[in-house]
């Protein structure tokens, strides 16, 4: 069976939320977060923080997989958030070929990592990722808060305001600071690497950002930092998902951590 693999198009919107429907209801979800002007905004928005490709057979769309990029302070990488083909359609090497276009884009544009979901459904594909030499991720356990929480929580009335210290985005003048700090506090947890200031200002600070970072400061010293990113989920929309916070030993009980 012949299909193109390619990048959505403004044309696709109406073909994508319909498998994108028929995705959400082959995995049991009930509607939405977000309609198709968002999808269009955020898919075909020009920072392309997210990318969606699609399988195409014959001028219909047939399969999708959507990807978001980030940048994890050991260097861009890719989150595999979604992909789908339609039931007829499978067992043609779509869902495949689908896979290897984002591997081909990691390759092009130096990403050093691919992670991605596996559910029980995708159970049968697990001698495949071995055999592409993936390796098991099962130390870490993500929790979530819909934006029913997140409302629920802004309603609440906690104070995130501290006489002790103080938030605020990173500036370009903390990049040095804030090198010698992350690999200082990584040297205490035996996962020393080197930090790039010019990834920190291309991915942190320039015009289509790959993470954002907050910095703590207690007497205009840096003692705590947090990096999180903005990316797209076929299920909810736009999200932000916090990557990773870390705090020196000496500030970990003035509640930095809850006001992060």
């Amino acid at each position: 069976m012949d299909f193109t693999i390619r990048d959505i198009q403004k044309k696709d919107i109406n073909s994508v939320m319909g498998l994108l429907e028929a995705y959400w209801s082959f995995e049991n979800v009930k509607g939405s977060y977000y309609n198709d002007f968002d999808l269009m905004k955020e898919i075909l928005s020009e920072d392309k923080y997210v990318k969606l490709y699609v399988a195409e057979i014959e001028e219909e769309l047939v399969g999708f997989v959507l990807f978001n990029q980030s940048f994890d302070l050991k260097g861009r990488s890719i989150f595999i958030e979604n992909s789908f083909v339609y039931e007829k359609f499978r067992g043609n090497g779509i869902g495949i070929s689908l896979f290897s276009r984002v591997l081909e884009y990691a390759l092009k544009y130096n990403i050093k990592k691919i992670k991605w979901p596996v559910s029980d459904k995708d159970s049968q594909y697990l001698p495949l990722y071995k055999e592409f030499g993936a390796n098991l991720i099962s130390d870490k356990v993500t929790y979530e808060l819909s934006k029913n929480e997140l409302i629920r929580l802004s309603k609440n009335k906690i104070d995130f305001n501290s006489d002790l210290f103080k938030i605020r985005p990173i500036t370009n003048r903390d990049l040095p600071e804030i090198k010698y700090f992350i690999e200082e506090e990584r040297l205490k947890t035996e996962d020393a690497f080197s930090v790039d200031i010019y990834d920190l200002m291309k991915y942190g600070l320039g015009e289509n950002q790959l993470f954002k970072m907050l910095l703590v400061e207690v007497d205009e010293q840096i003692v705590g930092l947090m990096t999180y990113f903005d990316y797209f989920s076929a299920f909810y929309g736009k999200s932000s998902h916090i990557q990773c916070t870390f705090i020196k030993k000496d500030y970990k009980t003035i509640g930095i951590d809850k006001i992060l």
